[in-house]
C-alpha cells in the first residue's frame, strides 16, 4: 500500500490507465518494458480540458514516473 499526494493524484490515475500501454523489447535476457507507448496519450487525457501548462506538467510527470517504474522493475533481487 503507498501514498498518493493529492496534486500527483491525476497523473497516478492517467499512469494507472496506461498499464496496457508498455512497449516491450526481447533478447538473449528475456524480455523488458523499456517505455510507455505515449501516442496513446491523447485517447487516455481527451476529455480532461487540460490547459496547455497542465499538459505539458502532466507529461513531464508521466515521463519521471515512466523512468522511476522501469528502474523498480529491472531491479535485480
Amino acid at each position: 500500500m503507498f501514498e498518493v499526494w493529492p496534486e500527483n493524484f491525476r497523473t497516478y490515475l492517467i499512469f494507472r490507465r496506461f498499464e496496457s500501454q508498455w512497449n516491450w523489447v526481447s533478447g538473449l535476457g528475456g524480455a523488458a518494458r523499456v517505455g510507455l507507448n505515449m501516442s496513446a496519450l491523447p485517447v487516455f487525457i481527451n476529455r480532461m480540458q487540460l490547459t496547455d501548462d497542465e499538459y505539458e506538467q502532466l507529461l513531464d510527470d508521466l515521463l519521471m514516473m515512466e523512468v522511476e517504474a522501469i528502474r523498480a522493475m529491472n531491479e535485480k533481487v
